[in-house]
């Protein structure tokens, strides 16, 4: 079996319809997303936030340092504490910002998946 899936499946993903959670599709969705674009260079996943008058690109790996904390966030058993919040949010100056960064955690900010082909890529 290719290293590469071994890898995605040693990450944890489940989801058991059985087993009801708020928002575990898309939860895992999330998780397989952000596996699947630190695998393939050619794809990205995440949000786009307005910074500085212009919108600009963070990828959910960036926005999502501790998953765990997240699925908790997304599920609605737990509220963001300053403590989850990642560090350059925190440098921003604009408290929209961080709303936004919230909006994201609860699944209520709208993601992007972007592919470049190998051939324009470089």
């Amino acid at each position: 079996m290719d290293k590469a899936i071994l890898n995605f499946w040693k990450r944890g993903f489940t989801y058991e319809k059985n087993h009801i959670i708020e928002n575990n599709a898309a939860i895992q969705t999330y998780k397989i997303l952000m596996h699947f674009t630190e695998i393939n260079k050619n794809c990205r996943v995440g949000c786009y936030i307005s910074v500085n008058g212009f919108s600009e690109f963070f990828s959910l790996n960036k926005l999502i340092p501790s998953f765990d904390i997240f699925a908790d966030v997304a599920s609605n058993t737990k509220q963001i504490g300053i403590e989850e919040i990642p560090d350059f949010i925190k440098q921003l100056t604009h408290s929209a910002h961080k709303e936004t960064i919230s909006q994201i955690w609860k699944l209520k900010h709208p993601i992007a998946f972007e592919f470049c082909s190998k051939s324009t890529q470089d």
